[in-house]
């Protein structure tokens, strides 16, 4: 019996510090995705595609959903060739807002409001996001990014 109410004890300590653990890891999580999303922004904001594929997972699944639009796999890198073929560097200032993070093991599903002021023509454009990422040999990559505009006024 004494070894049947140590081992519950035990146990109950055990999952009362877990949280503490979880939140320990979910912070540097945070901090790791935040920077994963940002770099890849900035990447497609300078137009260097070398270093914003870097920040994709190369995963047949990859996707990206845009307006109704949607590439996946072979047909999204197909579409960001064509892209960046063209791109030139950009000067935006980007915000982000409302933050909701959801890292579990080696999977996070991420959204956020964001809004991008383009310095040079001053044009806004103001979008609701959300990204599903997956950790790979310790880094965060992104496998589908979702962008939905807001409604302009």
């Amino acid at each position: 019996m004494k070894t049947l109410i140590l081992t519950l004890a035990l146990s109950a300590a055990a999952l009362m510090a877990t949280p503490s653990i979880v939140r320990a890891q979910s912070g540097t999580d945070e901090t790791a995705i935040k920077a994963t999303i940002d770099g890849e922004t900035n990447a497609y904001q300078a137009a260097d595609y070398k270093t914003y594929q870097g920040y994709w997972a190369k995963v047949p699944y990859a996707s990206f959903v845009v307006n109704g639009q949607q590439y996946v796999g072979d047909a999204l890198w197909k579409a960001a060739d064509g892209m960046f073929a063209a791109a030139k560097p950009m000067n935006v200032n980007t915000v982000r807002t409302g933050w909701n993070i959801r890292a579990v093991g080696n999977t996070a599903f991420v959204t956020f409001a964001q809004r991008d002021e383009n310095l040079d023509t001053k044009s806004v454009s103001e979008t609701a996001e959300a990204r599903y990422l997956e950790k790979i040999n310790g880094n965060w990559k992104i496998v589908n990014v979702t962008v939905v505009a807001k409604p302009t006024k």
